[in-house]
């Protein structure tokens, strides 16, 4: 049996510890919404040039309703996170 109880695991009659290394929560939080600022505010910016040149080569229409995906990939961490949506224009 193992059972897990914070940091420390009780395997077949032996204690054993866990290592988990440390973090700083703070810096760690600030720099995720760094990141997601920064993509956010970039992402909203190409968005809008690619609509707008759209709309002006008449590509799409403007009651069109766009479907939208992101894609979160952080290799390091096996991290894969696909958003999906989507933007209406009026």
């Amino acid at each position: 049996m193992h059972n897990k109880y914070n940091n420390f695991y009780y395997n077949n009659n032996y204690l054993t510890f866990k290592v988990i290394k440390a973090m700083d929560e703070k810096i760690f939080n600030l720099e995720i919404r760094k990141f997601l600022k920064n993509f956010g505010i970039t992402a909203q910016s190409e968005i809008e040039k690619k609509v707008r040149e759209s709309l002006s080569n008449n590509s799409i229409s403007e009651n069109e309703v766009l479907e939208v995906e992101a894609n979160l990939n952080i290799g390091k961490i096996n991290l894969n996170h696909k958003i999906s949506g989507n933007i209406k224009l009026n």
